[in-house]
């Protein structure tokens, strides 16, 4: 009875391990890029059902003359990170607007093998490339610049366009005397064993039947962004020979009561108001007259608040600028502008704010001045303020804030056009001296208007006393007429 329980529990603990094994198994190296250096990524892909928490995974790199791994990729940046089934997981050097993962360290050179490597430390996948001898099952053709080794539905690795993010493409010409794969053979001499040879040989250079695939369609767009930030939206349509589709009816809806139509789907931008996870779907029909999509995708954006600010400023010596992103995500703020009072500097390609963390700028390369510190703003790229310092409401007088442009900044440092910015002050006894001609001016249009009311009035008065004082008089007779009467002038009546 022991012995069968035993026996029970070696069973589930053989199931168990290999039910691990297998889900390790779906997360694979899809597709890698080393040059040019700011399209350099890594793709995965989880080919299972499944979603896989990556929590605690990494990447480690070898050179082809190596004798040991070393760190690519590490823990901290899969941190919370997962990978959903049938779906694409890229670390990037640089924002590819679809990157989960931004490491500007990610090293790659032309002859290297790297290994993803799970939470117990477990290889799950392995490639090498170029003149690395450390493959796993299947060695990689050389890299090209500008293209990416992908990995086809057969297994095997193949130099093809680039597609992060994306399927790979499985249709471009390649040397195949590149590609190596790595199989088992046994020495056999017989005639059976050549004439096997033979066949094989025979069907292998047969001509290969195209694949035909279904038309699908698949969103490409970043999956965090920031609340009243815009962001790039894109699409990856294929046919039935994995050619781009451009034409149909695209019919798009933001999961937020927004929806967009059209007959052809250039890439565009789309910004959501407020914080929250959108559902963003993409339906493709062959024609406007159709009712039911050939394809469809769905992406999940989540919205984060916009926790970018200004913590802290320099001092005369040092007029730095420090920004602080208090969120538990990464900020991208390139194409953004730093403006101070008298200077602006314009945030490059590829700016990101990790997590909780802060960046501080150098007045060396900002080309800020002390003068500047007085009034500091971030402009996002719709040339809306994003924050302030010091925090206060801002009251813009001549050309709004959102009228800069990058097109006034040079070589990333250049003066904006001056904008006017006054802080209201409620209830102050406080005259600036430099207001004082434009105030005495305001003052005096106020007199002049109550002053004709004020004169009015008292005119009326005057007038009315002067006249009563002129009737008065007119109706008294005078003492002096008294006074002329003479003994001519009576007469005695008897």
């Amino acid at each position: 009875m022991i012995t069968k329980e035993i026996k029970h529990c070696l069973v589930l603990m053989i199931m168990f391990f290999s039910f691990i094994n297998l889900a390790h198994a779906n997360v694979i190296i899809n597709e890698v890029q080393i040059s040019p250096t700011e399209e350099r990524f890594v793709e995965l892909y989880n080919n299972g059902s499944s979603s896989v928490d990556l929590t605690n995974w990494y990447i480690q790199r070898k050179t082809a003359t190596g004798s040991s791994y070393g760190s690519l990729v590490s823990k901290t940046y899969f941190e919370g990170k997962s990978i959903a089934p049938d779906s694409y997981f890229v670390i990037s050097k640089v924002n590819l607007g679809n990157s989960d993962i931004v490491y500007d360290g990610l090293t790659l050179t032309e002859s290297n093998s790297i290994q993803l490597k799970d939470n117990n430390g477990d290889v799950v996948d392995k490639v090498g490339w170029g003149e690395s001898n450390d493959c796993g099952s299947v060695c990689a053709p050389a890299l090209v610049d500008g293209k990416s080794i992908s990995k086809t539905s057969s297994g095997s690795f193949i130099v093809a366009s680039r597609s992060p993010g994306l399927p790979n493409i499985e249709d471009e010409s390649v040397d195949n005397s590149n590609i190596t794969t790595t199989t088992t053979t046994t020495n056999n001499t017989s005639e059976g064993s050549s004439s096997s040879s033979s066949s094989s040989s025979s069907s292998s250079s047969s001509k290969v039947v195209p694949e035909v695939y279904k038309i699908t369609t698949k969103i490409v767009a970043p999956k965090v962004v920031t609340a009243g930030v815009p962001f790039m939206i894109d699409h990856q349509t294929t046919g039935t020979k994995k050619e781009k589709i451009v034409l149909g009816k695209f019919s798009w809806n933001f999961g937020d009561g927004m929806v967009k139509e059209s007959t052809t789907s250039p890439s565009f931008e789309y910004l959501y108001q407020y914080p929250g996870d959108y559902v963003l779907t993409l339906s493709y029909y062959t024609s406007a007259l159709e009712d039911i999509p050939i394809a469809t995708d769905r992406l999940v954006v989540k919205v984060i608040p916009s926790d970018v600010i200004i913590s802290s400023v320099g001092s005369f010596s040092d007029p730095y600028i420090e920004l602080e992103n208090k969120s538990n995500y990464e900020m991208f703020i390139s194409g953004w502008i730093l403006k101070g009072t008298v200077h602006a500097f314009l945030l490059p390609k590829g700016m990101v704010i990790l997590p909780n963390k802060k960046l501080k700028f150098s007045p060396k390369i900002t080309g800020f001045d002390f003068n500047d510190l007085n009034s500091i703003s971030i402009v996002d790229t719709m040339g809306q303020v994003f924050a302030t310092y010091p925090n206060s409401t801002l009251h813009v007088i001549g050309n709004k804030v959102n009228n800069i442009s990058t097109k006034n900044i040079s070589n990333n440092i250049g003066e904006v056009e001056s904008t006017e910015i006054t802080t209201k002050k409620e209830n102050s006894d406080v005259i600036n001296l430099n207001d004082l001609g434009a105030s005495t001016g305001s003052v005096d249009n106020g007199l002049s208007n109550k002053s004709l009311v004020y004169l009015g009035l008292i005119g009326i008065i005057i007038i009315g006393a002067i006249s009563i004082i002129f009737l008065r008089r007119k109706t008294e007779i005078p003492d002096y007429i008294d006074k002329e009467i003479t003994a001519n002038d009576m007469k005695i009546i008897e």
